[in-house]
């Protein structure tokens, strides 16, 4: 690569000396820079997850700790509501443990456990003889397909301790088990479940389609100003796996609800199994907490509440009035009046200009009086014999 270039013409009043000969009329200069070595590309740090199951004559279990690459540590108990080997019980604490991995968003899973078998079928030393065993395999292979990369190992006992101990709480006594464990029932074993067929949402016709369709494709309105309220209204949700979320200050992610969704939202929470009719406001701040969102929903279950059957047969009577109560000024008529001066107003009858007049605050009734001149003793005049002597001696009476 030719980096610059340069012609040198030699002076007619200098000679050349033999320690400088005279360089030729077109002479170039070329230097070629070093191509530059591409770093090394660092492997990505896999997510370290720790199996162990144990099982009793009483009841069967399995514990595992999932960590992140940056040392982040999520703990499991397992307790099966079926009866388990410990072979199924290694088995399906590795199961659970992979979809907890996919599901956090792990690509790259390092496995250990200590069991021999579980460890060598996986890695294909060891030739699987039952049908359980082959179903465990044949659903741990499924798993291990949609991840980037994915090893195991077998690790003594002594250094499994952790998920160990969490195998053993799965198959101890309720009472013996710590309040704040987080514990996982399984009903069946993940080889005989139901696959779930998840169907995306279609958010096209309801209020998410525009911030959805923003966020995935950029899609905005022609018009400026909707375009740009579209744009601030969208950096408060955003797209995990195909689900809309809005972000909230105090509260995790919000599942954004659709028309459909939301009003079988609302009956689970208010009258399912464990709904237990509460009115419309904690109606809706229940399923905020519960991790829902839709833009109408204070006024979505407010309607909902005054539709229940049950709601209006059985709830207790509310005493409190029906309408927000105004307060008065006036606690009674002609308790309070109020006094102004008008004036000066075109002259009448009599060289009358002015005018002083005084309105009760309760009935809104009306005194007035021509004067003609603004005194003192005409306003007390007035006083006493226009409001003291027609209404009584009023509580407070209101003047500039």
């Amino acid at each position: 690569m030719t980096i610059f270039s340069s012609s040198f013409h030699q002076s007619t009043n200098r000679s050349a000396t033999p320690k400088d000969p005279p360089l030729p009329r077109n002479f170039r200069l070329q230097y070629r820079y070093p191509e530059p070595e591409e770093p090394p590309k660092e492997e990505p740090k896999p997510w370290i997850l720790q199996v162990d199951g144990s099982t009793t004559r009483e009841a069967s279990g399995a514990g595992l700790v999932l960590t992140s690459p940056k040392g982040q540590r999520l703990s499991y108990v397992l307790s099966f509501e079926f009866k388990a080997t410990n072979n199924d019980a290694e088995y399906e604490a590795l199961v659970v443990g992979l979809d907890l991995a996919k599901a956090v968003g792990a690509d790259h899973v390092l496995a250990k456990s200590d069991s021999q078998l579980v460890v060598g079928q996986v890695l294909g030393e060891y030739a699987v003889k039952e049908e359980v065993m082959q179903k465990y395999l044949n659903k741990v292979k499924t798993q291990i397909a949609k991840l980037q990369s994915f090893s195991i190992v077998r690790i003594p006992m002594e250094e499994n301790i952790e998920a160990d101990y969490l195998s053993k709480l799965a198959t101890a006594r309720e009472g013996a088990i710590p309040p704040n464990a987080p514990i996982r029932y399984l009903e069946l074993p993940s080889i005989f479940a139901m696959d779930v067929q998840v169907q995306a949402v279609d958010y096209s016709h309801s209020w998410t389609g525009p911030i959805a369709d923003y966020i995935q494709n950029g899609a905005l309105p022609d018009d400026n100003v909707k375009a740009r309220q579209l744009k601030i209204r969208a950096a408060k949700y955003l797209i995990m796996g195909g689900v809309l979320y809005r972000r909230s200050f105090s509260l995790p992610y919000l599942r954004c609800l659709i028309p459909p969704e939301s009003t079988r939202a609302m009956e689970e929470v208010h009258q399912g199994i464990c709904g237990d009719h509460q009115g419309g406001r904690m109606l809706s701040y229940k399923l905020l907490r519960l991790g829902y969102y839709w833009p109408s929903m204070q006024k979505d279950c407010k309607s909902m509440v005054q539709k229940c059957e049950k709601c209006k047969r059985f709830a207790n009577i509310i005493h409190g009035p029906p309408t927000v109560l105004t307060p008065m000024r006036g606690p009674w008529p002609f308790a309070q009046w109020r006094v102004d001066l008008i004036g000066p107003l075109p002259m009448a009858a009599g060289q009358v200009q002015h005018a002083i007049v005084a309105v009760d605050y309760f009935t809104k009734w009306v005194e007035a009086k021509a004067l003609a001149t603004i005194t003192a003793e005409v306003a007390i005049d007035f006083l006493w014999k226009f409001i003291i002597s027609r209404f009584g001696l009023p509580r407070v009476i209101v003047t500039d």
